[in-house]
């Protein structure tokens, strides 16, 4: 190892001895779950999990509210990081901004998994946290070494992510990119929800876990021990206590998150704004935020429906906010009432905990700070939350500076934060139906009463976790299906009547498409029959969902053309001849006088809404 001078020996972080991860396997038939950060706590989210002998990593965080740079990293054993795959659910930085540690200082060489929208926000969040991070444990270089090495995957596509590992990424809400992972692999399976929400927000869906039946369900327990209020009535108390302290002279300060957070409460506040005509300026103050608001401009095509209907159908501009402006120190006026949406969201740093510390906002009783979003351990968001009768502040910033003032301003707690409360989960946890469950990112009450709740709710088996303890599954029980070889198709290797009941199952990655039924006899195989024999046998049918959407857009026939062989979904050889639409392989491309409409399957709606996306880009337009 080379030699390092005295500053690079300050930032080069030990992390704790753990568990061993050495090439020595568990058995095919055993399903173990270690956390090296995240049991019952929140913050630097890092689960291993062990299913029929390989290895999947979920997430690699850091703990951001922590004072000592020791504990700020996942409790990773020493050595060489040796598993298989590694799959990050989102780009917050208790899930995301250990991975250049990982695999630029810890050398782990597995393929790494997140969605497209996550790997598009990802460098805006890593650049962030190595800016605003004392003794960070990776330099710009390795950052842009590591970002290099991740893989982008589509919600809802199924791939076999290595040899024995299939994965499919399903949307989780919670923010722009947020993805559960449902992994099998050898007959097992699990479900990782990452950090999902069941609401639908002004740009967001809520999740879109289907039924899995899984044989485990790893879910965060954030809120485990609350249900709230239903957001239309935490929103219109929101903007109304906003509108009430700016038309009493106040100012009002919103400390955010930059990415998911920023843009949600601003669609918020500018929607209200025009509604009521408000003449109260509202700004916004993250440089990183502003970057990440660009980004989420061009990823319309994983947002609701709304925002996807006024951008293609109505030719509305994405995330347009024309009451809100960026502050500007030189330029901007806070001299009066006025709206600030700011970061950081737990008022340890940034623009936030300048205005509201060193601007004194604190000290004027017409203010207002609203908290929308969860506040970790530690830091001034909590302080200030859980503050003493006599509104007394004695805090101790992770720099070292000491901070003793009282607050006169008034104080509200509005939670938006985009997670998944009681409720939620358990209602997830009901139509998932796995055998197994087991909570981890939440504090201590919030996992065991989660846990409990599921356990005596659903009656399904619910644990805990605790950092570098390995929560052990009993092994698999084997359920024998016979497999007709007609659903396998005739070039299958496997169409032999000595195959067909035996390995089929085996001939993975081959895919095939059927109804399974009950044993013929009891005791016997389940079978997997066509849909065309079973429709004779037992009377089932099945359907198909066409879709049409309309696009706006001057596009003549030949950018089409040219689009579409760009894209691969026609071939070189197809006539494309004006004015006839053009099929291409996953839909049916027609001109109007308005613009476009596209005939497809619900299958194929994410290969429309990147066609969309592209035909409205300006160099088509």
């Amino acid at each position: 190892m080379k030699s390092m001078n005295r500053d690079q020996q300050r930032r080069h972080i030990r992390t704790p001895q753990a568990l061993p991860m050495t090439e020595n396997r568990r058995s095919k038939n055993e399903l173990v779950v270690t956390c090296f950060g995240a049991g019952s706590e929140v913050g630097r989210s890092c689960i291993l999990v062990e299913i029929s002998g390989k290895r999947i990593l979920l997430d690699c965080g850091v703990n951001i509210g922590t004072t000592n740079p020791d504990e700020r990293l996942p409790k990773l054993p020493g050595g060489a990081i040796n598993v298989d795959l590694v799959l990050i659910s989102h780009i917050h930085s208790d899930h995301l901004c250990s991975l250049p540690y990982l695999t630029e200082k810890r050398n782990c060489t597995a393929p790494i998994f997140m969605s497209r929208a996550s790997l598009l926000l990802a460098p805006i969040m890593l650049a962030d946290f190595l800016k605003v991070t004392d003794h960070p444990s990776f330099t710009k270089d390795q950052l842009e070494v590591s970002i290099k090495k991740v893989i982008g995957i589509d919600f809802h596509q199924r791939i076999e992510a290595v040899p024995g590992i299939f994965i499919r990424a399903i949307p989780a809400g919670h923010l722009l990119g947020a993805t559960a992972f449902y992994v099998s692999c050898d007959g097992r399976s699990f479900l990782y929800t990452g950090d999902f929400s069941g609401a639908a927000d002004h740009h967001l869906t809520g999740h879109q876990i289907p039924r899995l039946f899984p044989d485990l369900l790893i879910t965060e327990s954030t809120y485990g021990n609350k249900t709230r209020e239903p957001m239309y009535r935490r929103e219109r108390s929101f903007v109304q206590m906003v509108h009430r302290c700016v038309l009493q002279g106040g100012k009002v300060l919103i400390p955010v998150f930059a990415v998911g957070r920023l843009q949600e409460i601003l669609l918020m506040l500018n929607d209200y704004w025009e509604r009521m005509e408000c003449p109260y300026p509202i700004f916004f103050s993250s440089n990183m935020g502003a970057k990440a608001t660009e980004v989420y401009k061009k990823c319309v095509m994983w947002m609701n429906s709304t925002v996807q209907t006024g951008f293609f159908d109505l030719g509305k501009k994405s995330l347009n906010f024309s009451k809100v402006t960026q502050y500007d120190k030189l330029k901007s006026d806070i001299s009066h009432a006025c709206v600030m949406v700011a970061t950081s969201g737990m008022l340890n740093n940034g623009p936030a905990f300048d205005f509201f510390v060193n601007k004194k906002w604190y000290d004027d009783r017409r203010n207002l700070i609203i908290f929308p979003g969860y506040c970790g351990e530690g830091t001034l968001g909590k302080a200030i939350l859980e503050r003493p009768e006599d509104n007394h502040i004695l805090f101790e910033h992770p720099n070292g500076n000491k901070y003793d003032f009282y607050v006169n301003c008034k104080v509200e707690r509005v939670s938006f934060s985009a997670h998944a409360d009681q409720f939620e989960i358990i209602t997830m946890c009901e139509r998932l139906r796995p055998k197994n469950a087991l909570c981890i990112h939440g504090d201590l009450d919030s996992v065991k009463t989660l846990a409990e709740k599921i356990k005596s709710d659903l009656n399904i088996d619910s644990r805990i976790a605790s950092n570098c303890v390995p929560v052990e599954y009993s092994k698999a029980d084997m359920v024998r299906v016979q497999i007709s070889r007609d659903c396998l198709g005739g070039n299958s290797p496997t169409n032999s009547a000595n195959n067909v009941s035996n390995n089929s199952c085996s001939a993975s990655p081959n895919s095939f498409s059927g109804a399974l039924t009950n044993p013929e006899i009891e005791g016997g195989p389940m079978r997997i029959i066509p849909i065309s024999q079973a429709a004779q046998e037992i009377g089932i049918s099945s359907s198909r969902i066409h879709l049409k959407r309309r696009v706006a857009t001057k596009a003549t026939h030949e950018n089409i053309c040219e689009l579409v062989k760009d894209m691969n979904l026609v071939t070189k050889d197809d006539i494309l001849s004006p004015p006839e639409p053009i099929q291409t392989k996953f839909f049916l491309i027609e001109f109007t006088e308005k613009g476009l409409l596209i005939s497809y399957e619900l299958r194929y709606r994410s290969k429309v809404n990147e066609f969309c996306c592209l035909v409205l880009k300006p160099r088509i337009v």
